[in-house]
């Protein structure tokens, strides 16, 4: 009788179904309060332990022991990670022994191959999740520098960047760009722009701010391979990119100096190809002589900025683009410092000479309600002032070359 209250106390693994048990492990003491929970096999990582067992230490240090020797048995040429031995410890000190769950899996870092399930430690160390709740393209290309970084301190890392404009994302080399839709039932996701008021009352480098997040350096991402075939507005070389519009109005130079601008481009022998977002194309058309393109793919419009002499833009997404190409770029702006913006980038900054608001940082008392619909400092920037630049720009660069 004694024997057969020994058996029914003993819980035999999955592979008892089919007819070869590989280890044995204990129920639960209580039998009757917890009969729902503890009449389930602890095995499988995707099984929750009963609110009795889970705080058993006994019970816990037998659970995460079997699993590891369940895989040896599993798998004979299996190495197992490193951590795997010390995850009960690990486990112990994170939650007091609180978790619901002991996940002890394959660690395929450790068998020469890569594959998606890992121990609970390898995952956080090697895993890094960032994400850009911001929505334009600057910021975004700005987290990859950070990114870069991060790369450089954790060669073996894997880095999720998720983004509302996970196709700009995709252009960093060695990363996996995912929307930021997906991020929903995500752990442990770090945001870039986590206090962006903070950012702007410290005056921060932004490039700098953002590495706060994972504690690196910032560093020049590598792009992949975004060479694509010549178009024929390619063979109407030398052309300038410029780029009018940004994401936010009041750091906009004004459309008409922009026209101007074109105008005088045009007559010191360049042509001009003017890009902008889908929803601006009768805006492009209607005041821009030049060759317009608008909604292009991030890979067709790196194709433009790759063949251009120079691009000209505001502090928008397409200037931290130029300047991350290693274009040569010139960038009209007011509100945010040359510095503060354009960090480990060639970007040549054209800032208000008089103005004694600027940089305001879109702080008070300069930044008011009126700068909203534009900047009266950054209107003050002539178009003869920033052709002066643009030529200049690229006669350093035609000297660089020769």
């Amino acid at each position: 009788m004694k024997k057969n209250r020994n058996k029914k106390n003993i819980l035999l693994s999955p592979q008892d179904r089919i007819g070869r048990p590989l280890i044995v492990m204990r129920k639960c003491a209580d039998q009757v309060e917890h009969a729902k929970y503890c009449n389930r096999y602890f095995v499988d990582i995707n099984e929750d332990i009963c609110d009795k067992c889970k705080h058993d230490p006994l019970f816990r240090q037998e659970l995460v022991e079997n699993r590891i020797n369940v895989l040896e048995q599993r798998l004979a040429k299996w190495t197992p990670c490193p951590h795997a031995k010390s995850e009960r410890t690990i486990e112990k000190k994170c939650c007091g022994g609180k978790t619901s769950k002991v996940e002890i899996v394959e660690c395929g870092l450790y068998n020469g191959t890569v594959e998606k399930t890992r121990c609970v430690t390898c995952e956080r160390k090697y895993i890094i999740s960032v994400t850009m709740s911001q929505h334009g393209i600057g910021d975004i290309i700005c987290g990859m520098y950070v990114i870069a970084g991060a790369q450089k301190a954790n060669p073996e890392a894997i880095i999720r960047y998720y983004t509302h404009k996970p196709d700009w994302a995709g252009l960093m080399d060695g990363i996996e760009a995912l929307d930021i839709k997906k991020m929903c039932g995500v752990n442990n996701v770090k945001n870039f722009c986590y206090d962006y008021k903070g950012e702007l009352r410290a005056k921060a480098v932004r490039k700098d701010w953002y590495s706060k997040v994972l504690n690196v350096k910032p560093a020049v991402p590598k792009l992949r391979n975004i060479k694509g075939i010549e178009t024929p507005i390619h063979a109407q070389k030398p052309y300038v990119v410029i780029a009018p519009f940004a994401a936010w109005q009041q750091r906009e130079w004004p459309l008409t100096h922009y026209m101007h601008l074109e105008v005088k481009l045009q007559k010191a022998g360049y042509k001009t190809v003017i890009i902008g977002d889908a929803g601006q194309q009768r805006k492009l058309r209607k005041n821009f002589s030049g060759a317009c393109f608008w909604g292009q793919s991030p890979q067709a419009v790196c194709n433009l900025i790759l063949h251009s002499q120079c691009v000209i833009g505001n502090n928008s997404g397409i200037a931290h683009l130029g300047g991350l190409l290693g274009v040569p770029t010139v960038a009209v702006h007011a509100q945010l410092g040359s510095e503060t913006t354009f960090s480990l980038t060639n970007v040549v900054s054209v800032m208000p000479s008089n103005a004694h608001c600027s940089p305001c940082h879109f702080q008070m008392p300069h930044f008011i309600a009126a700068c909203d619909r534009g900047c009266w400092a950054l209107m003050g920037i002539s178009p003869d002032r920033v052709f002066d630049t643009v030529m200049q720009t690229i006669t350093i660069k035609k000297g660089a070359v020769a």
